[in-house]
């Protein structure tokens, strides 16, 4: 029986997304693009470092880091991405965390709030009735926690025929994909698990 090796140690945390080159502020639609154009200025720009055992390569707009097994993880600010169209941008410091407001031109807020290290906490989408739609909910839980992770659930009382619950992506005609994508949950549970 041959053992598999032990995993490289790494003794630095991954490094936060870069900081935005520039205050958060909208881009008009159609407006030029920023930044380096050309993959020669991507190159110029980079700068590599070894911080506790990966490779770091810094580019404008992103983060590469390479662990010593190999795997890539790439950083970049993600509130760049809303700027373009948008009405108006506004950034509040909250307890620890920083919350990135975008105003579009509807009148829709994308709210997204990241910790002191730059990681993506929550993003949510409010509409001008003031409804919210969760896009991404990577809030800690102390594992130590009551409860921990573990969630023992009954199994779903399924109501409807196994094939329009479960659908093969590729023998399914995609009226059935989006059809099935859009139906309600086959159950109701009592909470949120993610």
């Amino acid at each position: 029986m041959s053992r598999r090796p032990p995993p490289p140690t790494v003794a630095a945390p991954i490094p936060p997304p870069p900081p935005p080159a520039q205050a958060l502020t909208p881009i008009a639609p159609g407006a030029p693009a920023q930044g380096p154009r050309r993959i020669e200025d991507f190159r110029g720009a980079r700068q590599e470092s070894d911080q506790g055992g990966r490779k770091v390569f810094t580019e404008p707009g992103r983060v590469i880091v390479v662990d010593p097994s190999g795997h890539s993880f790439i950083r970049h600010n993600e509130q760049d991405r809303f700027r373009f169209g948008a009405r108006d941008i506004q950034t509040q410091q909250v307890g620890g965390e920083t919350r990135t407001i975008v105003i579009r031109p509807d009148g829709t807020r994308i709210i997204t709030v990241s910790g002191r290290d730059g990681q993506l906490l929550r993003r949510i989408r409010r509409d001008q009735q003031g409804r919210e739609i969760i896009i991404i909910d990577n809030t800690y839980r102390d594992p130590r926690a009551f409860g921990g992770f573990y969630v023992d659930l009954p199994p779903p009382i399924i109501r409807i025929p196994y094939n329009r619950y479960i659908v093969e992506a590729e023998e399914a005609p995609p009226e059935l994909i989006y059809e099935t994508m859009l139906a309600p949950p086959v159950d109701r549970i009592e909470r949120r698990y993610s």
